[in-house]
């Protein structure tokens, strides 16, 4: 994100307040949410915006994202793609898919290339956003990415037994 895009957020953090009133939580528990964004104006803008609905951690780099899995299961891990992280996002994935299978990962870019979108979107993707967003597109799916998360959960957690098992 840029500074511009952060204004954006902070000039419309009475929308967000709309929109979380709009779309209400059907859970016990916060979700959550780890922001992934090379830029400290962005990852606390972020926090901000959706630190009241939702447990948000943030890490600057895909090294730091690691250390904060460690203790933290995401259900939603947003990753602001800029120039030079382009490397990092196998290795996101990679620990993504054989830790924490469940979870959405949501994935922006700003510089867009074809070989770019298309290696993020062999791999298992919630939703890839394109910049500049409209925040509400990124909170519908954040709270889209949730909802995938939880009935994942269930489905493992609860799985049907076969008719041999009964």
């Amino acid at each position: 994100m840029t500074a511009a895009c952060g204004m954006e957020f902070a000039s419309v953090i009475g929308t967000v307040e709309y929109v979380k009133i709009r779309m209400p939580m059907e859970r016990d528990v916060k979700s959550r949410l780890l922001i992934v964004d090379t830029e400290s104006f962005d990852r606390e803008m972020m926090d901000r915006v959706f630190g009241t609905t939702y447990t948000v951690k943030l890490a600057k780099d895909v090294c730091d994202a690691k250390k904060v899995m460690k203790s933290f299961e995401p259900a939603v891990v947003f990753y602001e793609i800029r120039k030079n992280d382009a490397k990092q996002i196998d290795e996101l994935f990679n620990v993504l898919e054989t830790k924490y299978p469940g979870t959405a990962i949501i994935v922006s870019v700003s510089d867009n290339t074809r070989e770019l979108e298309m290696k993020i979107r062999s791999r298992k993707l919630f939703y890839y956003m394109l910049r500049p967003f409209n925040l509400k597109e990124l909170w519908d799916a954040v709270e889209s990415g949730c909802k995938y998360y939880d009935k994942s959960k269930k489905l493992t957690i609860n799985p049907i037994p076969n008719k041999s098992e009964v």
